[in-house]
């Protein structure tokens, strides 16, 4: 098999042959939505299932980052797998000694839904190889502890918008967005580029408080939190630079069997 997330998981899953296995997708992969650790989570609950075991959100996850992360030594982290798997809007700690503990965010369905209702994500057409953005991020953080302090600034932004979400302050997390977005450019040379600085530069003038170029950076998506009364002029501004929209939600589990017939 040339399909090495796939191949990986079968081995991993002891299924050598007889099957034919079949993936659909909305979008294109490298544009930073997680879409090769949603690809390895999601395989591994089919196969499992197809074995006629269940496996836990956790299990999964730690499947799939042995797949990517051992096995394909990719230089990525552990956050898609586990919020593929567990699904939901979750607190994640990735602990020093490589434990992880997962935790339901506690805030009012209000202000999820309000959340919901001030996120617009935009396709911009670039794709990126994540692994050459990330090695970058890596090689700083080993060289200067500046790159520490950026990580620590952005571990306390999360914990920011975490106290936004429960206090049922969602108009805050605009803000933190375009804190976090100055810090995340200071981790590599390319999380982002002339194009992407001018398409985020033209949301915020339109009205955008806050946001981020999805995943590693570099290209991809772009995430922006806009308050309902700009929706119509961020839509149109980045519509007319030749981005799509793409409708977006919360999903409420993780990977799950939706269909199992014997």
């Amino acid at each position: 098999l040339k399909h090495d997330l796939i191949r990986e998981a079968m081995k991993m899953s002891g299924v050598s042959k007889g099957i034919e296995l079949t993936t659909i997708a909305d979008l294109p992969a490298g544009i930073g939505l997680g879409s090769s650790s949603t690809l390895t989570v999601g395989v591994l609950n089919a196969l499992a299932a197809f074995k006629g075991e269940r496996r836990s959100p956790a299990d999964l996850a730690r499947r799939a980052c042995e797949i990517e992360i051992e096995c394909l030594k990719r230089p990525i982290g552990k956050q898609d797998q586990y919020i593929a798997a567990f699904g939901g809007l979750q607190d994640i700690h990735f602990n020093r000694d490589e434990t992880v503990t997962v935790e339901p965010v506690l805030c009012p369905g209000a202000a999820r839904d309000q959340l919901v209702r001030r996120l617009m994500l935009f396709y911009t057409g670039m794709h990126r190889e994540a692994g050459s953005v990330l090695k970058e991020a890596r090689s700083r953080l080993a060289e200067q502890n500046g790159a520490l302090s950026t990580i620590d600034g952005l571990v306390h932004v999360a914990e920011r918008v975490h106290a936004a979400l429960v206090s049922a302050k969602v108009s805050r997390i605009g803000r933190l967005l375009d804190e976090s977005w100055a810090l995340k450019k200071k981790m590599a040379s390319s999380v982002s580029n002339s194009v992407l600085d001018t398409l985020y530069a033209r949301a915020m003038n339109a009205g955008a408080e806050g946001g981020k170029v999805s995943g590693a950076g570099g290209g991809g998506c772009l995430l922006l939190f806009v308050k309902p009364s700009a929706r119509a002029r961020v839509r149109n501004e980045l519509v007319k630079a030749g981005l799509r929209e793409v409708p977006i939600g919360f999903e409420l589990e993780g990977s799950r069997v939706i269909h199992y017939s014997v």
